[in-house]
């Protein structure tokens, strides 16, 4: 019998790594009792633009406590679909599995596997209240949505849509009904492109998916004051000095240890490598490494569809 127990102790605790987090309402009434500062932070983006090596920085500071992806890889999780985590979220249908992962985490709630509260000794009740929650994730589609219902300080980052277009294809993720997978037949009907005419290519399609994304997100941005927009190949020109302004839009404690980890991290002399994950990089070569891995009619097809598109950004001489 106590084997049994302390079998199924270890399985939850694999699951959800910190204790007080694994017993429903009653972590519920502990995360209100022991709120954490507000607002919270929410680093948004694409996936493939960036956003797990800022979000990993932003999440190191000894004030923050750190969320990876905990609304999409929950939900993903519930769906058993892993690579579409970009999808249009409507007010009156939210996925009820998306809905919950989002309460617990803007709650402050780390109920979530190791790989999403991925440093526990960040949730220590007795330390809630001078801790900020940072949390990482990769829909932009549901800004509006996360604006709406939890009101955090966003940092959303955006990256050329060529690179991101070669990281998809690095992955295998090549489908050419983008459009389709991502949104509602209303909003289809109501979309000013004619992607289902012209983009008929993956590359050309998710050009022009990237346009429509950012296009969508900013408009939902531009009121909001609490937020910045940044910039992938900024960061990486100048790593040091603009995680610096983010820790300090953030209001997250800087110190040598977070200088030093961004300092290793961004000129590794391991060369990542474009369809794997990492957090080390030599981020000078990285700005540009589409423009030495895609083929030149690739780049042609989605800067087509992407300008076609009407982007808010990486226009002219950006390509």
């Amino acid at each position: 019998m106590k084997k049994r127990i302390k079998k199924a102790t270890e399985q939850i605790s694999k699951r959800v790594p910190v204790l007080w987090a694994r017993f429903g309402a009653v972590s519920m009434l502990i995360a209100r009792q022991f709120p954490l500062k507000s607002p919270p932070l929410l680093i948004l983006s694409m996936p493939r633009s960036g956003s797990s090596w800022i979000g990993n920085v932003l999440g190191l500071s000894k004030s923050a406590a750190y969320l990876f992806e905990p609304i999409s890889k929950s939900h993903s999780r519930r769906t058993g679909n892993k690579n579409i985590t970009v999808f249009e979220i409507l007010p009156e249908n939210i996925p009820l599995s998306y809905k919950s992962a989002a309460d617990n985490t803007f709650t402050g709630i780390p109920a979530f596997l190791k790989q999403v509260a991925r440093k526990p000794s960040q949730w220590k009740i007795k330390d809630r209240k001078q801790k900020r929650l940072v949390v990482k994730d990769v829909n932009p589609l549901a800004v509006k949505w996360l604006i709406d219902n939890y009101k955090p300080r966003i940092i959303y980052i955006t990256r050329h849509p060529a690179a991101v277009a070669n990281s998809f294809s690095a992955f295998g993720w090549v489908k050419t009904d983008q459009f389709k997978l991502r949104f509602s037949e209303r909003a289809l009907q109501n979309m000013e492109c004619d992607y289902d005419k012209i983009y008929t290519s993956f590359w050309s399609n998710f050009g022009a998916l990237q346009a429509v994304i950012t296009k969508m997100s900013m408009d939902a941005l531009k009121d909001y004051e609490d937020c910045k927009i940044i910039k992938y190949e900024d960061v990486c020109s100048n790593p040091l000095d603009i995680f610096r302004q983010l820790y300090h839009f953030a209001e997250l404690e800087w110190d040598g240890d977070v200088e030093e980890y961004i300092i290793s991290q961004s000129t590794s002399k391991e060369s990542s490598v474009t369809g794997e994950y990492g957090d080390k990089r030599n981020s000078g070569s990285i700005i540009d490494k589409w423009k030495r891995e895609m083929d030149p009619a690739a780049i042609d097809e989605v800067k087509e569809a992407y300008l076609a598109c009407d982007p808010p950004c990486y226009k002219g001489d950006e390509w």
